[in-house]
C-alpha cells in the first residue's frame, strides 16, 4: 500500500464456514505483530477465541497524513450532503433552520412518505455521484506498490 502497510486476509474465526474473510493490516517490522496485523487472540463471552487487530499497526495506518486527509475529506463530503438534505427537508416542511427534534420528527411523520422517499433518493444519488468522483480522484492514496526488500518476508 501507500506506506508499506500490508493487507492480510484470514479465514473467518466464527463460524468457520462463513464465506467472508477477515482483513487485518500490518507493517513489516512491527514489534507487536511481526507484520501479521494480528496482535493476539481475545476471548468472547462464550469462550471462543478471535484474532485481535494490532493496535500499533492500526494507529500507524490511520495516522498517515495522506490517508487521514482522504478519510477526513470523505467524512466532510457526507456531512455537507446531510446538511443540504436537512435544509431542503426543513424548507419543504416549512420549518425554521433551527427546530427541535420532536417538532421535526412529528412533521416528518405527518408528511407524505413517497415525497420523503423521493427527496431522499434525489439527495442520496447526488451524494453518491460526488463520492464516486472524489474516490476516483483520491484512489491513489491506498494504491498498492511493490514492497521494498526490507518489507519482504
Amino acid at each position: 500500500m501507500l506506506d508499506g502497510c500490508r493487507k492480510i486476509s484470514y479465514p473467518p474465526h466464527c463460524p468457520s464456514w462463513r464465506l467472508t474473510r477477515e482483513t487485518f493490516y500490518g507493517y513489516p517490522g512491527c514489534g507487536t505483530c511481526q507484520g501479521t496485523g494480528v496482535q493476539g487472540r481475545g476471548r468472547s463471552v462464550g469462550g471462543s477465541s478471535y484474532p485481535e487487530y494490532c493496535r500499533d499497526c492500526s494507529e500507524r495506518m490511520s495516522s498517515h497524513p495522506v490517508r487521514k486527509g482522504c478519510w477526513d475529506s470523505t467524512e466532510q463530503l457526507m456531512r455537507d450532503w446531510q446538511e443540504r438534505f436537512d435544509q431542503a427537508l426543513n424548507q419543504m416542511l416549512g420549518l425554521p433552520r433551527r427546530v427541535s427534534r420532536k417538532r421535526r420528527a412529528d412533521a416528518i411523520e405527518a408528511m407524505d412518505q413517497q415525497v420523503l422517499a423521493g427527496l431522499k433518493g434525489q439527495y442520496l444519488a447526488a451524494y453518491q455521484q460526488d463520492r464516486t468522483e472524489y474516490t476516483e480522484h483520491s484512489r491513489w492514496a491506498d494504491q498498492w506498490r511493490a514492497p521494498t526488500p526490507e518489507e519482504q518476508i
